[in-house]
Formats: structure tokens, C-alpha cells, sequence
């Protein structure tokens, strides 16, 4: 009884908003196996959300990603994390950089992809990334050879690689990805 009433304290406590505050009340009164179906079912940017809002619920996630599984393909498109703030962003690209094998990059703003150049995804051996500089068709040439850049220090390991949009005619020195490991490459102009 005295767990429930200092979980309840916990969440009167938090400076969110009513509704939030309405959101994780009914969501914590659920019990641990009920909250690891529902986070099961929740998109990777979903359950970092979640991860947030409460120690229980970071627990959770916490054992649901340590299985592997689940971070194991990630993808991440530009709406999904168009909420997130700048350090968000980073701190959610930091944990999945350390588990996911297959990352897929969807429209992301030219800002949210430089700021994976700080990170290293040493697992990810298949990439997909679709067009990150779609607003920039003026200046692809330059960005075509930033987007490489990133390419080349973040993920070393890469083994297969799917390029698509406007920007991948300027990648002209594409094979040096991957440290030489690259099995397989896929190209498309959008």
C-alpha cells in the first residue's frame, strides 16, 4: 500500500500538465506485465517518450531494450522526432546507436542529421537512409558530399547501404563507406 501511495505522491508531484499528469496516472495504475504489452506495441521513438515520464515505465523499457530485439531495427522518420528537442533527439540517437544492427534514416531535417556526425553506430551494418536534404535540391552537390561525411564516421561498419533522394547523384566516392565492408549498395534518384 505504501508503494502506491508514494506513486501517486510522484505523480501529483510532476510539473506536467493535467492531462499528462491524467495520462500516467491511469497508465501506472496498470500493472508491470499490462505496461510491457503496451510498450511492445509503440514505435522506438514511442517507447523514448514513455522511457521519460516515469522510473517504472523507464524500467520497463529499460528491460524490454536490454533483450535486444527491439532496438535490434530501428526506424526513424522526421515526424517522429520533430517534438523532440535538440538534446532529446541526441540522447534517444545515443541509445539506440549502442543496439541497432538495421537503422533506417527517413527525411530528416539537415540539422538532425549532422548531429549524428557527434555519434558512432559500431552495430549498424545495414542502412537505409531516404532523402535527408530534400529542401536543399539547390545545394545538393555540397550536401550530397556532408551527407557521405556523416556516413563515413558514424557508422564504420556498414555492410549494406540504400541511398535514396535528389542528393545521392553527388556521391560520387560512395564505396569508401563501411571501411571497405560494403556487400551491397542500392541507389535511387528521387
Amino acid at each position: 500500500m505504501s508503494s502506491l501511495t508514494t506513486l501517486n505522491e510522484d505523480i501529483t508531484t510532476t510539473t506536467a500538465a493535467p492531462s499528462t499528469t491524467k495520462i500516467k496516472d491511469s497508465l501506472l495504475q496498470l500493472n508491470d506485465d499490462c505496461l510491457e504489452l503496451i510498450c511492445k506495441r509503440l514505435n522506438t521513438v514511442e517507447q523514448f517518450i514513455m522511457w521519460k515520464l516515469h522510473l517504472r515505465l523507464e524500467l520497463i523499457i529499460e528491460h524490454l531494450w536490454s533483450t535486444g530485439s527491439l532496438l535490434h531495427t530501428v526506424q526513424v522518420e522526421d515526424q517522429q522526432v520533430a517534438h523532440l528537442s535538440d538534446k532529446e533527439f541526441m540522447e534517444f540517437m545515443h541509445i539506440i546507436s549502442e543496439h541497432t544492427v538495421n537503422l533506417s534514416l527517413h527525411y530528416l531535417r539537415k540539422s538532425r542529421f549532422e548531429q549524428l556526425i557527434t555519434l558512432c553506430f559500431p552495430k549498424v551494418t545495414i542502412l537505409k537512409c531516404i532523402d535527408p536534404f530534400e529542401q536543399h535540391r539547390n545545394q545538393s552537390e555540397r550536401y550530397g558530399h556532408e551527407a557521405l561525411q556523416v556516413l563515413q564516421n558514424c557508422f564504420p561498419n556498414i555492410q549494406e547501404l540504400e541511398l535514396k533522394g535528389y542528393h545521392v547523384r553527388y556521391c560520387r566516392d560512395i564505396f569508401a563507406i563501411g571501411g571497405g565492408n560494403l556487400k551491397r549498395l542500392e541507389l535511387k534518384i528521387l
